[in-house]
């Protein structure tokens, strides 16, 4: 049997509150829509951004793919 583990830290709970408080979608409603060939919208990019700077100060933003390599995104 293979266990794989992935780290997320204190994200969940930063990426709780942002889903709790609704920061996604009020995000979406006051900027409006994205064009069709992008995979996240505005408010999920900025969770994003607001992840990474919790979590991997020290680097640049443009670093996402390394930040996010070891985290289970799917749950944050």
């Amino acid at each position: 049997m293979q266990i794989d583990t992935q780290n997320i830290d204190h994200l969940g709970l930063v990426a709780g509150m942002c889903e709790e408080i609704g920061l996604v979608d009020l995000i979406d409603q006051a900027v409006g829509s994205q064009a069709k060939n992008k995979h996240l919208t505005y408010g999920q990019a900025v969770k994003c951004m607001i992840l990474n700077r919790l979590g991997f100060v020290s680097r640049t933003l443009y670093m996402y793919s390394e930040y996010f390599e070891d985290k289970l995104i799917d749950h944050l």
